[in-house]
């Protein structure tokens, strides 16, 4: 018995890829490329399932969460191709205490995410991801960003911007303003997801944002002016990095 399938019926989901030929060739160049520079800043190479338990993601993602593939298998359980590498690391973390600390891991691998698909925005998408844990040293930020400058070099490279995200600015901002409680720090860590696009509809994002979680319309402007400040200062978390 064969199976014959007309061609103009045959295509693939929006937001995933075929990648042939010499396409393919460049992006395990390029992946080589990335694995050489984490392995010679130390990180142990790391893999975990592409499926995980449902409940492994729930409340870390906020917003992202409305963006989970989510899968019931036959015994019932929700299980989802994984959001992102983050998450599945901190299991692993908590599953495996017997992995020495500090513990330096790099996963490259698939992610899935159920987003509006567009140039260069795919539902399918691979993720490069290097993280250490079991130190409260800044030194490990500082080695993250090293290694991340030394990548895009030998990536070839030449004019770029680190970015740099880390909780103390956040809290920065919060004592600036005069916000202390956990839920107002995370409505403005929801906000500043918009930091890159200060248009109109983006700070009514923002001001709606920080008006979701309590925090009134005065703090809200101070908020908005300290991000707009920054933003022209090119200094919200970001940093320069020259590459000579």
């Amino acid at each position: 018995m064969s199976l014959t399938v007309k061609k103009d019926k045959l295509s693939i989901p929006d937001g995933t890829e075929d990648v042939l030929g010499i396409d393919m060739r460049i992006r395990e160049h390029v992946i080589k490329i990335i694995k050489e520079t984490y392995e010679k800043f130390g990180f142990n190479p790391h893999k975990t399932p592409i499926l995980e338990y449902q409940k492994t993601f729930d409340g870390h993602h906020g917003e992202g969460e409305k963006l989970f593939f989510k899968i019931v298998d036959k015994n019932n359980n929700k299980i989802m191709p994984r959001y992102d590498l983050t998450v599945p690391f901190a299991r692993v973390a908590n599953m495996h205490n017997e992995i020495p600390r500090p513990y330096k891991r790099y996963q490259i691998g698939y992610s899935f995410r159920d987003d509006e698909p567009g140039d260069s925005h795919y539902r399918e998408f691979t993720q490069c991801d290097a993280d250490i844990i079991g130190t409260k040293s800044l030194l490990a930020e500082v080695d993250i960003t090293k290694m991340a400058h030394q990548l895009l070099n030998n990536l070839g490279i030449k004019n770029f911007i680190l970015r740099v995200n880390h909780r103390l600015l956040i809290k920065s901002i919060a004592k600036k303003v005069g916000i202390t409680t956990k839920y107002q720090q995370l409505g403005l860590q929801r906000a500043l997801d918009y930091v890159d696009k200060i248009s109109k509809s983006c700070q009514e994002e923002m001001y709606h944002k920080l008006t979701e979680h309590s925090i009134d319309t005065n703090t809200s402007e101070k908020i908005i002016s300290t991000i707009k400040s920054l933003s022209t200062k090119n200094c919200l978390l970001q940093t320069n990095c020259p590459t000579n």
